[in-house]
């Protein structure tokens, strides 16, 4: 039987052979609501407090039942389970707070002597080297200490000063008419004062190959 809504919205139980227009003499018709009522007064007469309460902690049993065994059959899942790749190869948490601490003011390869020092590995448990670092550095965003310190120009900023090619700054600081530096990234640090870049501007001004002006005061001499 299967529910159906006449046109004045009384329901009523038919038989489902009706609605292919098969009735036959077995065919019962029952309303709604004198089987609903009947099916309530049973269900209420039998809900009593004391049966809801068995009810209630019948229903508690089986899900703790079900509790104790999902907690036991945990560890079995998990100590079987895969590790992602990506996971079993994350640098460890203790590298990377070293780095975290003392990327800003640390090069590369101090923190790579400070890593394998204190014997951290990477995610793959391989010695920390410069590319290790620099990946942890680009993954977590920790700063790289700043190149060049107070009183420092690159070749490329002490060219544009003085108005000349860099060429012109390598020339000096190899043939020792600079004080320059290796900082990290194995970068040129020129010590740089006013009075340096005066000392400069001179040799410029004076100089017949980096000046034409000076090239052509020069008194010519007769052979």
């Amino acid at each position: 039987m299967r529910t159906n809504y006449h046109s004045d919205q009384r329901p009523s139980y038919e038989c489902s052979s009706r609605a292919d227009r098969l009735t036959t003499p077995t065919c019962r018709s029952v309303v709604a609501a004198t089987v609903d009522t009947a099916v309530a007064a049973a269900l209420l007469q039998a809900l009593t407090p004391q049966q809801v309460a068995l009810a209630l902690c019948a229903a508690d049993e089986v899900a703790g039942r079900h509790q104790r065994v999902s907690r036991a059959a945990q560890p079995a899942v998990e100590l079987t389970r895969a590790v992602h790749p990506g996971t079993a190869k994350r640098t460890v948490p203790q590298a990377v707070n070293v780095i975290k601490q003392l990327g800003s003011s640390v090069s590369n390869q101090d923190l790579v002597t400070h890593l394998n020092t204190a014997g951290l590995r990477t995610g793959s448990g391989r010695p920390f080297d410069i590319a290790a670092v620099q990946w942890v550095r680009h993954a977590y965003q920790i700063p790289s200490p700043h190149p060049y310190a107070a009183g420092e120009v690159s070749v490329a900023e002490a060219a544009r000063r003085l108005g000349c090619s860099t060429g012109v700054v390598y020339y000096w600081i190899e043939s020792a008419q600079l004080d320059a530096r290796r900082g990290p990234g194995n970068r040129l640090c020129i010590t740089w004062t006013p009075k340096i870049e005066a000392a400069c501007q001179r040799r410029i001004a004076v100089s017949g190959h980096l000046n034409p002006a000076a090239r052509r005061g020069k008194p010519r001499t007769r052979r």
